[in-house]
């Protein structure tokens, strides 16, 4: 009976998808296709409720801690001619100012979050200001850190754009500011832990922190993220069903605490890495907040290269505690939609990698 109900709900969840798809609205001219977020609200409620059917989650059907959302403006976009980036590999918001790692160009792009270009540094190479695969960023009050991932350095800039020194690391996956003074850049394939700890500009600190990860690959184009609480970094890795709290006090490691995920995965298949977690963020309500992979319409994990029309309408996130108890999950209406952040604005902002279109939600 257990087995039928679902079959009935994935059915469902199909139906009403491909129903959905075909909505357009003629109001909106920024964006470059409306049908990522013109998903039925029972769509989203079939997905959310498909994606906690393997857990009891604290907040569950809760109606004080529901997630609604509000489209307020696109950025980017393959429908664009003179776009502002081509392909977002990362994004970084800070008050009014949104920084893109432009993976095309190799280039960060600084703009403001109304659409005005203010700098770009950088370019395809391999010496100083030239990247190979740019990846993480982060900023403090005077300055700008962006990842080199197969350069192996993290390049500080100041806010308008000049580089004030290189960080040696092999293959940095993030930068995360700890202090307006101090960073911790995370990378599997330095010798001391998978957490740096650096003094600016230039200054190692010290290193901590190396869990047994499922997937044992030690250099990638993109694996681990993080965020940091209080004084703790949460940290996934892109090819593990995983999560870790790294405590910078006493330079210890939790044990996992990520959920039973909602349906079969394979890290790896044929020599393949897959991807099965995305980038921990802060989120609505306070909690961390995680991206699950995107999944196929009829709710199989993505391992082959199935067109992307035909991935899930929805994003889905988990939520979790600052002890790690898992909450809930909620659908965001885009699909494919990863590196989200949430703002103090109480928007959310969720990045499509396909269509290297970056979508701008209140949280209503």
């Amino acid at each position: 009976m257990k087995v039928y109900c679902i079959l009935v709900l994935l059915m469902c969840i199909i139906v009403t998808s491909f129903a959905c798809s075909n909505g357009r609205s003629e109001d909106n001219d920024t964006t470059s296709d409306l049908t990522d977020y013109l998903v039925h609200p029972d769509t989203l409620d079939k997905w959310a409720t498909w994606a906690m059917r393997t857990d009891d989650g604290l907040w569950e059907y809760n109606p004080e801690h529901s997630v609604n959302l509000e489209l307020v403006s696109t950025y980017g976009g393959e429908d664009l001619l003179n776009p502002p980036f081509y392909k977002v590999n990362w994004m970084h918001i800070t008050g009014d100012t949104l920084f893109v790692s432009d993976q095309a160009q190799e280039t960060l792009v600084c703009m403001g979050l109304d659409g005005s270009f203010y700098w770009s540094y950088g370019e395809e190479g391999e010496g100083p200001g030239h990247f190979c695969y740019i990846g993480g960023i982060d900023t403090g009050s005077g300055w700008v850190a962006v990842c080199n991932t197969y350069g192996d350095r993290v390049e500080i800039l100041n806010r308008s754009g000049e580089r004030i020194s290189l960080i040696t690391v092999s293959n940095p996956q993030d930068v995360i500011a700890l202090s307006d003074s101090t960073i911790a850049v995370l990378s599997k394939a330095e010798h001391g832990g998978n957490v740096q700890v650096y003094q600016l500009p230039d200054s190692l600190l010290y290193s901590f922190g190396r869990p047994e990860w499922t997937h044992s690959g030690i250099r990638a184009n993109s694996d681990l993220a993080g965020m940091l609480v209080g004084d703790t970094l949460i940290v996934t890795s892109r090819f593990c069903n995983q999560i870790f709290f790294f405590y910078l006090e006493d330079r210890t490691v939790s044990d996992n605490f990520a959920r039973e995920y909602p349906t079969e995965y394979e890290t790896t298949r044929g020599g393949v890495a897959w991807s099965v977690m995305g980038q921990p963020f802060l989120g609505i309500d306070s909690t961390i907040c995680v991206e699950l992979s995107s999944f196929s319409a009829d709710a199989e994990f993505k391992v082959t290269n199935i067109p992307f029309e035909e991935w899930a309408p929805v994003t889905i996130i988990d939520r979790y505690d600052y002890t790690g108890n898992y909450l809930d999950s909620f659908c965001i209406p885009v699909r494919g939609g990863s590196h989200c952040i949430y703002t103090d604005d109480d928007e959310l902002f969720v990045r499509q990698y396909s269509t290297s279109t970056i979508y701008r939600f209140k949280v209503i």
